[in-house]
């Protein structure tokens, strides 16, 4: 990791995604601004980075990105927030649009995924980076299914070997959480392509990458809506009689969707077994 003056003190939050995998759920709100506890993703991305002393933030936008810029000035958070449209560019052309707005200096900086919940320990992260000079550090966390995500291979310095796709297995594996620190470096034109995917045209070429195990709760938000919409129907299916009006029907499908939502939310707060060889974000 490379020092500099004001080291790490920007982050850049990827809140572009379509989220066309959650239907209705995304259809009039960024994903990045679901709740959690009544608290958007967003929000709480944003103060853990305020938390580690972060003076600006970048928003990366698309689907719905006035919203979320409406939503932003309305908070009036006390941290430098700008916004870089990268509508179409993918995870990686989205942080290279945003390190355009970095001034040179600034040699290192973190990237969120705005769709997930977790509390890393930042300061941890950062601290490994340091004493592994690393090119970037990537938040992992153990989960007991890994057949809906990409998984990390590393050794027992956590240096990242390789990245394997999904897999159709079910077997527990450590994957990508969505925290990244990154040496700015890391991102450079490769051929003619500029890259586009994070997972697919970054991460697997950078020579010293190393991964740090995050051992509390962690959500994929597309896992856990989709898990809610559909215990919704369930439950509206269960309890729906004949002849009733669709304005009843609509009603009760809200309430229990919401109640959904709390039950998924429940069961997914487990925290998981901890990688044996691995430094622990606490």
């Amino acid at each position: 990791m490379t020092p500099g003056s004001n080291d790490a003190s920007i982050a850049i939050v990827l809140c572009g995604g379509s989220g066309h995998r959650l239907g209705a759920v995304s259809l009039h709100t960024p994903k990045c601004l679901l709740e959690v506890n009544s608290v958007p993703l967003l929000e709480i991305h944003i103060s853990l980075f305020r938390t580690i002393g972060v003076k600006s933030i970048i928003l990366t936008t698309g689907h719905l990105g006035s919203k979320i810029r409406q939503w932003v000035e309305k908070r009036r958070f006390p941290i430098d927030i700008y916004f870089c449209d990268s509508f179409g560019k993918g995870t990686a052309g989205s942080i290279m649009e945003a390190i355009s707005l970095i001034p040179p200096r600034h040699h290192n900086f973190w990237v969120s995924m705005a769709d997930v919940f977790c509390y890393p320990n930042l300061v941890a992260m950062h601290q490994f980076a340091v004493q592994t000079q690393a090119q970037g550090v990537i938040l992992g966390t153990p989960v007991p299914d890994a057949s809906a995500y990409g998984t990390i291979v590393f050794d027992d310095t956590c240096r990242v070997l390789s990245f394997h796709e999904k897999l159709p297995s079910s077997n527990a594996a450590v994957v990508d959480a969505g925290f990244y620190l990154f040496n700015r470096d890391c991102f450079v034109e490769r051929g003619s392509d500029s890259p586009r995917s994070l997972e697919r045209d970054v991460l697997p070429y950078l020579k010293d990458l190393y991964v740090l195990i995050h051992k509390g709760v962690w959500m994929d938000i597309y896992d856990v809506i989709i898990k809610c919409w559909s215990q919704a129907h369930e439950l509206i299916e269960r309890e729906r009689s004949p002849g009733r009006k669709w304005e009843t029907y609509m009603r009760d499908f809200e309430y229990l969707h919401d109640r959904a939502k709390k039950y998924a939310f429940r069961k997914k707060l487990k925290i998981s077994e901890v990688h044996p060889s691995a430094p622990t974000s606490p």
